[in-house]
């Protein structure tokens, strides 16, 4: 009997929050049509806004700006677009004090965030940020593969 009242309050437990996400993925889904970023911002970026668990980066509006590390990885996509090599870009970083394995630099290849675009998996297509682009959409999509 023990076991069955455990089963049954699980059940609970899972339709309330089945019930909670029916009123919450909209409002999320809307959110991130206005261009919004949602989540831990990507290396390169610092978030401002309500959703921040930095106190010090509260604000009523998110705001995206590209930070320190940013400006260092713009340089990197520009080393990049230049046909410089990863483990040539790798040591020029750790130069200038950012220090990046090779997998997260393959990673930052990659990722469309650099140049402004939301690839959230709540989205149908991707679209749009209100955040500045690190890097231009071309210059991501010949890197890319």
């Amino acid at each position: 009997m023990g076991e069955f009242m455990i089963y049954q309050k699980l059940l609970e437990a899972r339709k309330e929050n089945m019930d909670r996400l029916k009123s919450t993925l909209p409002g999320l889904k809307k959110f991130l049509e206005k261009g919004n970023y949602l989540g831990i911002v990507h290396k390169g970026y610092t978030l401002y806004g309500s959703r921040t668990t930095n106190f010090n980066n509260r604000a009523q509006q998110q705001k995206i700006i590209i930070n320190e590390d940013g400006k260092l990885l713009k340089k990197a996509w520009q080393w990049k677009a230049s046909v410089e090599r990863d483990f040539q870009i790798i040591q020029k970083l750790e130069n200038l004090g950012l220090k990046i394995p090779k997998q997260t630099l393959s990673k930052i290849w990659r990722n469309p965030t650099y140049c402004g675009i939301s690839t959230n998996k709540l989205l149908d297509k991707p679209m749009e940020g209100n955040w500045p682009k690190i890097v231009s959409p071309e210059i991501l999509l010949k890197y890319r593969n």
